[in-house]
């Protein structure tokens, strides 16, 4: 008992120290936000106190003097105030204004687990989202959407998120680069790149198989979106796919792991008769689809051939050791950037599809957070994983900042039901300028509004709620219109939460580093920056490796 008095009592004074900064904290926000007010309150009291007649320090300043008016008045004007409450006061909150912390700061250190939609002017607001008018709240437990076209600003708005998402050295940290936005936006030291040419690393698809349905799984994402005369022709290829893969894995010398050129130089030399041959020998399921003496059998096995060579090109063609696996295991405070090559799109949809759904799975399946920035990511085929990210991800501490174009797009990719699914699944979005494609979803987002208009008597409408003896009519519209969402500037845009929105224009980042987050808790990317310079010794366990002689298929002994 006495032991679990004394540990409450040493925890006490910390627990007083806490309640008493945080309401310190609660007060300086809200002086922040009302500092137009308090310099109205400092102009009064250095004019009211002379008025009452008290003084502070030395006498009050007399403005004005006797003025002959003719024929109004012989006092032209006269005000006393006091320069000790006028000047000082107003240049301490001068002071206050430029050096002091910010409002974003101050919430920073208020709230856990936030990202603030900082806005360098606001308009309009309906309900009540958290934070204020410059400084919208979303739940960093949330996924959330960023929608606008080219150009809209979208890119800088994922930046200014991004900036604030608090990612410890053993979470994992995920980003879908379409078009070279985000590489100077980190440390080029600590940004693991994946891509079809000039990576950091060298991927290795065998690495990332540690279960049985591993290579089905795979073999199903290499075909994805393969279009081909006939169905049964891709599935046929994309099962003897995977029944390649087991046998290499199978037939590779004892303690080595086969690579991806291992998978290249075997659909590129071993014919139709060899491969039925091993399928029968390992008794392999595919063999059903290569029957001696039949014509489809070679065109399967030319479809396989020329997938694999389409996507496994370049980096991904090569010897490596690199999977997303081992990287969800142990990120070691690197960001994995998967940069995608726009100039070789079509081929390599699907390694980008299977990279970005392979990291969301181990993400989904570690207690750890994971975090990912998927700009863009409707250009890929379609990804298992997302909805699962979107609808289950702050269960498992997987949060996503997702940024896409137009709704269409999302559409074409994803299907109408699905699309819909997805983006139910987002309560917290930002849309910026978008296309005629996209309206119809911002305006529903918006929702309706009754507004008054006068009208005709004979003037009819689907949306009249109401009339009166004086022609003016209730009416339930949008309260943006088409033209507007349509013709926003660069960064202008509509900030959706749960609890209501925000209309205004978003600051660039490079506008607000260095006040959005407190001066104790620098943003992502100074944080892999420090992590850089503190680093006394790199363990360079994904990095590059020069490959030994790739293993070769052999004839297993029967026993």
């Amino acid at each position: 008992m006495s032991n679990a008095v004394t540990d409450v009592l040493n925890r006490l004074p910390k627990a007083i120290s806490d309640r008493l900064q945080r309401g310190r904290n609660w007060v300086l926000l809200h002086l922040r936000m009302r500092l137009r007010y308090v310099a109205v309150v400092i102009v009064v009291s250095s004019v009211l106190l002379p008025w009452l007649g008290s003084q502070v320090w030395i006498d009050p300043v007399v403005v004005g003097g006797q003025l002959a008016v003719p024929l109004v008045s012989q006092e032209f004007f006269s005000l006393a105030f006091d320069p000790v409450i006028l000047l000082g006061g107003t240049g301490a909150l001068a002071v206050y204004w430029r050096f002091g912390q910010t409002e974003y700061q101050l919430r920073h250190r208020l709230y856990e687990d936030i990202m603030l939609v900082p806005l360098a002017d606001a308009d309009d607001r309906h309900g009540d989202p958290p934070g204020s008018k410059r400084a919208v709240q979303f739940e960093m437990d949330r996924s959330v959407l960023v929608l606008g076209e080219t150009g809209s600003g979208k890119t800088e708005a994922i930046k200014v998120l991004a900036h604030q998402l608090q990612a410890d050295p053993d979470e994992a940290f995920v980003i879908f680069d379409y078009k070279q936005d985000y590489q100077a936006f980190f440390p080029e030291d600590d940004i693991i790149r994946l891509s079809s040419r000039d990576s950091t690393v060298t991927w290795n698809v065998f690495n990332e198989i540690e279960e049985d349905g591993d290579y089905d799984e795979i073999a199903k994402a290499v075909f994805a979106g393969a279009e081909v005369d006939n169905d049964y022709f891709t599935n046929a290829a994309a099962q003897v796919l995977a029944d390649v893969l087991r046998l290499i894995q199978l037939r590779a010398k004892p303690d080595e792991i086969p690579t991806n050129v291992d998978l290249i130089g075997f659909v590129d030399t071993v014919d139709v008769d060899h491969m039925r041959e091993w399928f029968v020998a390992e008794d392999l399921s595919s063999k059903k689809h290569l029957p001696d003496g039949v014509e489809a059998s070679s065109n399967i096995v030319s479809i396989l051939e020329e997938r694999v060579k389409a996507v496994f090109r370049d980096d991904f063609g090569e010897a490596g050791t690199f999977s997303v696996r081992e990287y969800m295991a142990d990120p070691r405070g690197r960001v994995l950037l998967l940069d995608f090559p726009i100039q070789q799109s079509a081929s390599v949809q699907p390694i980008f599809r299977l990279l970005i759904d392979w990291s969301i799975r181990f993400g989904l399946d570690d207690d750890r957070g994971s975090y990912y920035i998927l700009d863009e990511f409707a250009a890929l085929p379609e990804l298992d994983m997302l909805e699962r990210l979107i609808n289950a991800g702050r269960a498992y501490n997987c949060y996503a900042i997702l940024g896409v174009q137009a709704i269409p797009q999302l559409r074409d990719t994803y299907g109408s039901d699905k699309a819909d699914s997805l983006l139910s699944g987002l309560a917290q979005e930002i849309h910026l300028r978008v296309g005629q494609g996209s309206v119809e979803y911002c305006r529903k987002r918006i929702g309706r509004e009754r507004v008054e208009r006068n009208v005709g008597p004979d003037e009819d409408d689907e949306w009249l709620v109401e009339t009166d003896e004086n022609d003016i009519r209730v009416f339930e519209d949008y309260p943006i219109g088409e033209d507007t969402l349509q013709n926003f500037e660069a960064g202008r845009g509509v900030v959706h939460t749960p609890a209501g929105r925000q209309h205004g224009r978003l600051y660039l980042l490079d506008a607000i580093n260095g006040r959005l987050l407190p001066a104790d808790r620098p943003g992502l990317a100074a944080r892999l920056w420090s992590r850089l310079f503190n680093r006394t010794q790199r363990q360079p366990a994904l990095e590059k490796r020069e490959p030994e002689a790739p293993p070769q298929l052999e004839e297993r002994q029967k026993d």
